[in-house]
């Protein structure tokens, strides 16, 4: 108890072998870990041009599709502008009830008032029986 040589069985603790399996399973953990994440970035841009692709298409169909509502529109416009000429054109050429005349013996003398179907018949009617 008085020397200073210390003796210990170490042989139980000799686990090198094993420590270098481990660490090869973590390499190739990592290794495959590795692999795996490439793979999957790989995916992720596949999937990113795709998208990008997809995007570019709908993009496209969507300024084609606002390109032929704007023709549709300019072509419905137009057919409002000469429906609205054609009518300005025909409400210029009624015959407005405030210039129908109904005076029978068409004596109102005057450019402006019209004879109506009636009036005429019945002018015509007293000028014949006066015959």
């Amino acid at each position: 108890e008085s020397g200073t040589t210390l003796s210990a069985d170490i042989s139980a603790l000799d686990d090198s072998a094993a420590i270098a399996a481990v660490q090869a399973d973590v390499d190739a953990n990592e290794s495959d870990a590795d692999a795996a994440i490439a793979a999957v970035q790989a995916d992720v841009d596949a999937n990113e041009s795709d998208a990008d692709a997809a995007i570019a298409a709908v993009q496209a169909d969507v300024d084609t599709n606002e390109s032929d509502a704007d023709a549709a529109i300019a072509a419905v416009q137009a057919d409002v502008d000469a429906n609205e000429s054609d009518a300005d054109a025909a409400i210029a050429l009624k015959e407005d009830s405030a210039n129908k005349s109904t005076d029978v013996t068409l004596a109102d003398g005057t450019n402006t008032l019209f004879p109506t179907e009636l009036a005429v018949k019945t002018y015509v009617d007293t000028q014949v029986a006066t015959i």
